[in-house]
């Protein structure tokens, strides 16, 4: 239950508004998200499994990091980024820099040592306040409005942790 209520709020956070105003680039875009927490999910569970079989969650992350790493240079040969202007900006490279190291191997690796600490479960709940942490930056950051979708998907997504967080402690 507590999962389908969480969902119902990730759909008012990210999709709600996108139906009423509707345009095709935020359905794919949306739809891209949902693939996303997919995609993120699986990668919770294969990781998990990777520090039982005695891996850290810093090596987890340096393995996985370097694996993305691998995968995309090789994509990015046919890409030609070599040829790219951003390439000699300093903006680019602090960008480059802020997404490498804080947001991907320091997020990644606390939030290994969180899954190690108390379980799969109880860190995975916390995945769904991503869409609302990205909201409020990008209130704060890019000066987006919040719609009324944004305040329901956040309710209902508290609701989820808090109904989770006590079936756990029964």
């Amino acid at each position: 239950m507590g999962f389908g209520v969480s969902f119902l709020g990730i759909i008012f956070v990210i999709g709600i508004q996108s139906l009423l105003d509707f345009r095709i680039e935020y359905l794919i875009g949306n739809l891209l998200v949902l693939g996303a927490m997919g995609c993120w999910g699986l990668y919770t569970s294969i990781s998990k499994k990777t520090m039982k079989d005695n891996h850290t969650a810093f090596e987890t992350t340096a393995g996985g990091v370097f694996m993305g790493m691998i995968l995309f240079g090789i994509g990015s040969i046919f890409e030609e980024f070599w040829l790219l202007p951003g390439l000699t900006s300093m903006t680019f490279w602090i960008g480059v820099l802020v997404l490498g190291v804080f947001a991907t191997f320091m997020s990644f690796t606390l939030y290994f040592v969180s899954v190690d600490s108390i379980g799969p479960t109880r860190a995975a709940i916390f995945i769904n306040l991503v869409p609302i942490f990205g909201t409020l930056f990008s209130v704060v950051l890019l000066q987006e409005k919040i719609l009324w979708t944004f305040g329901i998907g956040h309710i209902l997504i508290r609701l989820w942790i808090i109904l989770i967080i006590r079936k756990q402690t029964q």
